[in-house]
């Protein structure tokens, strides 16, 4: 294990990003492996509850990581959003995945976003090791037409590993599209959402040692194709019922087999590449599709009853899980919880609770009802 590259070990311990393969699976297993993968990982409590879809909800403070476009419609003029999660606790009582979300509203069609996402890991690999990742990002946001928006965010993404290896540094683009709209007879009874967003597309990142700085090694980062749609019913004045579902692919080209999956051509036509070079032809490309659904029952905008799956093949990673959350919102301030119920008991996804708070300004009552 010591001599596997630091990408990879970092990868196959990342958590929710593998479950358990056979050994008879072993020629057919060939997930995508990248650098920073936490970037895939869901990092507020209301999204991971709904099986990680985010792309086309209503928005709020972590719209950005999932769809830029979202952030335009944020309904207050200021907010902020925390989280933490206590990753891979099978494993180690010392990871945990950290992030800070906040926007400012500049006018009417215009908001600005930042956030920090903080990745802390220590555990043993015959001796001890520990890693520091952390991607800075900010965000611009702009209401196209009362329908339509459109967000671009940039990130700046660094990771500090063990003595062995140099800090490592990537830049990273992401752009997004948000449409939403009321249908049926009577306004307000059905709201569609949707939204389109490409995410990560940047340099790659080397994993460097201080005695092979010449010849560094590099990995693409998760860049990822992210579709998806959401509908809310409106039963009554006070009951509501959302209804998402997300579709995303990492752009990023297959490797020919599980031991190569150092970045050999560049990035752009890499992303061209990745949906057509899988070994397996357009079987295995379509292996590649990740799934992510969710329901969220909303009480007075105020308590908040969720529960979503993440699909993802048994070849290219196996994180399937189930998820269940609750919420809660009162004035500015918001509260979510939520727990992941994975497939196996050798996910490293098993006993992983997040939390999330949120403030939004000016304090509202209807603070997280969707600006229109």
């Amino acid at each position: 294990m010591l001599s596997t590259p630091l990408s990879w070990r970092l990868a196959l311990l990342a958590g929710g990003l593998l479950g358990s393969v056979t050994w008879a699976d072993a020629q057919q297993y060939n997930p995508i492996i990248t650098a920073v993968p936490f970037l895939r990982l869901s990092p507020d409590a209301r999204s991971a509850a709904l099986g990680q879809a985010g792309v086309a909800l209503s928005p709020d403070a972590n719209s950005a990581f999932y769809n830029a476009g979202r952030l335009s419609f944020v309904p207050a003029d200021y907010g902020l959003s925390a989280s933490y999660i206590p990753w891979l606790r099978t494993y180690t009582s010392d990871t945990w995945l950290g992030s800070l979300a906040g926007y400012a509203r500049l006018s009417e069609r215009s908001v600005i976003g930042a956030d920090l996402r903080c990745l802390n890991r220590s555990y043993s690999i015959a001796n001890r090791f520990s890693t520091i990742e952390y991607a800075i990002g900010a965000s611009y946001s702009y209401q196209l037409s009362e329908h339509l928006g459109v967000g671009a965010m940039m990130r700046y993404i660094r990771v500090n590993t063990d003595s062995l290896y140099t800090p490592s540094q990537a830049v990273a683009a992401s752009l997004g599209v948000y449409y939403h709209k009321d249908l049926g007879t009577d306004a307000g009874l059905y709201k569609l959402r949707l939204g389109a967003a490409i995410n990560n597309v940047g340099s790659t990142l080397a994993y460097t040692r201080p005695a092979a700085a010449n010849s560094p090694r590099a990995d693409f980062l998760p860049t990822a194709l992210q579709i998806g749609g959401a509908l809310t019913r409106t039963f009554t004045a006070n009951s509501t019922l959302t209804l998402t579902v997300d579709a995303s692919k990492l752009l990023v080209p297959t490797p020919t087999n599980v031991y190569t999956p150092a970045a050999t051509k560049s990035v752009i036509n890499g992303m061209v590449a990745s949906f057509s070079d899988a070994p397996g032809g357009f079987r295995e490309e379509t292996r590649e599709v990740r799934l992510s659904t969710g329901l969220e029952y909303a009480y007075k905008q105020s308590l908040f009853a969720r529960a979503g799956y993440y699909y993802e093949n048994q070849f290219k990673g196996d994180g399937r899980y189930a998820s269940v959350g609750v919420g809660a919102r009162y004035h500015a301030l918001g509260f979510d919880g939520t727990y992941l119920i994975p497939s196996s008991r050798q996910n490293p996804l098993t006993q992983v609770l997040r939390l999330s708070l949120h403030l939004a300004l000016p304090q509202s009552s209807t603070a997280y009802s969707e600006r229109t």
